[in-house]
């Protein structure tokens, strides 16, 4: 009957362990990602004007660079940019594998401090993650048509990003460890 109640234990004792393990390894990673530049969804980069970036779809994504896994750890992004034909602007980073799984928030004009935690997000094999920016109201992704909706035209002037610890949720850790489980490997 003991033995039935220590299995349960055993294993929570060690997903304590290595959580805290891995989220110690993370405290001494102290690094700046690397990201491309902002390109629409057919992978066609976004021209530049006098060092902004001329944005003039729905959909603009680029891929950060991190050199560490996500597990405990958080993004800290700081975003300039100018709407001009763009009512709402939002962004986010891929959850899982479907192509439209980004919790958004909404950003406003100027410079704006934005923090994403990282754990239960989708992160390549090429240790990538995607940042995906969506202009236009957030009801526009019920339509596919994205082209036929009004106007889109905002300007990016500035993006920087660091990443930092952070102490994970518990279903960002469940989330974390499905992903690794169901992630697709290289032939």
């Amino acid at each position: 009957m003991a033995r039935s109640f220590l299995k349960p234990i055993i294993i929570l004792v060690g997903a304590a362990f290595l959580t805290g393990t891995l989220f110690l390894s993370q405290l001494l990673i102290n690094s700046s990602p690397t990201f491309t530049r902002l390109e629409n969804i057919h992978g066609i980069r976004f021209p530049e004007t006098n060092g902004q970036i001329d944005v003039t779809e729905k959909l603009a994504h680029l891929d950060i660079e991190l050199s560490e896994p996500v597990f405990a750890q958080e993004l800290v992004l700081k975003i300039n940019f100018i709407p001009l034909e763009t009512e709402e602007l939002y962004v986010g980073v891929r959850e899982n594998s479907f192509w439209l799984s980004y919790p958004w928030q909404q950003i406003f004009p100027g410079e704006v401090d934005l923090i994403i935690p990282l754990t239960d997000k989708l992160q390549d094999t090429d240790r990538t993650i995607d940042l995906m920016f969506l202009a236009g109201p957030k009801a526009g992704l019920a339509n596919p048509d994205l082209k036929n909706q009004d106007t889109t035209h905002w300007q990016l002037v500035s993006l920087t990003a660091s990443v930092r610890p952070a102490i994970p949720t518990l279903p960002q850790i469940k989330n974390y460890l499905a992903s690794l489980l169901k992630r697709e490997r290289p032939l």
